[in-house]
């Protein structure tokens, strides 16, 4: 079998410091085309680390828009990475080219790079999600020129600039075709939604304003719980994964939006060379939720929470909101403060989005007769366990099961415990 490769890559070298013929280098059992339908996950196995820049007796591509600092060859077989392909004619151009026993590949498959690891992009040493994925893949003869061309390791080092860069392999040695296991939500890739996919979640939360890039996770991969790829970690990726959520409901999580929109004053309308204070805030959000946590503008940040300042109608003036994901029951205590050069005549909307669902809290409101404070009740049934609609005798012997098992974390506090038992019997004999 011939290996494609290029003038310059350590191909032999690696394979000879491992031991094994280049051309097996990295093979795994057969069969390595396990579908031929979309959706399919391929994984791309390339073959060497490729530098930006050159280096002397060595050749190096360097792209016309090198994303990455410069990084030495080394003899080492790096991660694979992986493409969900949903489009047939794509798939049929990848079998096409790959050898059904050895999965050596013919040709080079190029893709963007984009936040979150949808469900089936991992680390295949630590088993970990990365926080990228390629989107809009396709397959060339010859190596793309506008091809960034490394290994996938470091697109995690540097994932600020890789982001919207192409990106595919040098050398590929070999892809591996198996059918789509992939489940949206899934940020742990562990073949199931669940509580340790929200923590993951609640951890990397940004808001809406923030890129998941630019957030202060310990371990610098917020970008892996972007579900919808849109480089932000907030309330549209917690619809997503409470709406994938699987198993019973003791741990789903809710998504919580509180708005003030700064409503127009014909008077305060610019005309030409008029200048308005447009850029001042009337009001701003404080939240306390059923943790008993409070959290807003000036306060410390909290895992799962968001407030952010920003321009979310279509008029000119800057509203304020709070976004926040919790899996704690309770009430949910929200504050209105009108800020020190508020705008008297004006007035705002209160909106609370709840689960996806909007209530208007007051509309048009003017700022000096807004109330100090208001609450918003819990919508969930928590004693509905088996959530089929109704509290029956089930529910209670689910729920000691799960207590029992030490899963029945109602208070989200990390520990099943009697504070736990309380508030699920409370809840249903209030039934």
């Amino acid at each position: 079998m011939k290996t494609r490769t290029r003038v310059g890559t350590p191909l032999l070298i690696a394979a000879v410091a491992l031991g094994a013929p280049p051309d097996r280098a990295h093979a795994e059992t057969p069969p390595i085309i396990g579908t031929t339908t979309v959706p399919a996950l391929v994984e791309v196995h390339p073959f060497e680390v490729t530098t930006f820049s050159p280096q002397p007796g060595r050749d190096a591509i360097s792209p016309s828009a090198s994303p990455l600092p410069s990084f030495p060859i080394v003899p080492t077989i790096p991660n694979y990475y992986v493409v969900r392909v949903t489009d047939q004619a794509l798939l049929d151009t990848i079998v096409a080219r790959t050898d059904p026993d050895t999965g050596a590949f013919g040709g080079y498959i190029l893709g963007r790079v984009d936040p979150g690891s949808f469900g089936f992009n991992r680390n295949s040493f630590t088993r970990k999600a990365w926080s990228w994925h390629l989107s809009g893949p396709a397959v060339f003869d010859d190596l793309p020129p506008d091809c960034g061309v490394f290994n996938p390791d470091l697109i995690e080092r540097d994932i600020r600039r890789a982001f919207g860069r192409n990106f595919c392999s040098g050398s590929i040695q070999q892809v591996i075709i198996r059918a789509d296991t992939s489940t949206p939500g899934d940020i742990d890739i562990n073949g199931k939604v669940g509580l340790q996919d929200y923590k993951l979640l609640e951890r990397a939360f940004t808001g809406p304003t923030r890129r998941c890039w630019q957030a202060s996770a310990a371990d610098d991969s917020a970008c892996m719980a972007d579900l919808d790829g849109d480089g932000r970690v907030d309330v549209r990726d917690g619809l997503i994964l409470r709406d994938r959520w699987q198993g019973l409901s003791l741990n789903k999580p809710d998504v919580f939006e509180i708005v003030a929109l700064d409503k127009d004053v014909p008077s305060d309308v610019p005309r030409p060379g008029a200048l308005i204070p447009i850029d001042i805030v009337d009001v701003q959000i404080k939240v306390t939720d059923g943790l008993g946590r409070t959290f807003g503008h000036g306060l410390p940040a909290l895992k799962g929470t968001a407030a952010y300042e920003a321009r979310i109608d279509a008029d000119l003036f800057i509203d304020d909101g709070v976004q926040f994901v919790s899996n704690a029951r309770g009430i949910v205590r929200v504050r209105v403060e009108r800020q020190p050069n508020a705008i008297d005549r004006g007035s705002v909307d209160l909106l609370a989005r709840i689960n996806g669902e909007e209530y208007v809290l007051a509309r048009d409101v003017a700022i000096a007769a807004l109330p100090a404070s208001f609450e918003i009740a819990f919508l969930s049934n928590l004693a509905d366990v088996d959530e089929d609609g109704v509290v029956t005798a089930a529910d209670l012997t689910t729920f000691y099961n799960l207590y029992v098992k030490g899963e029945a974390d109602l208070s989200g506090d990390g520990r099943t415990d009697y504070e736990d038992l309380s508030l699920y019997l409370d809840a249903y004999q209030a039934q």
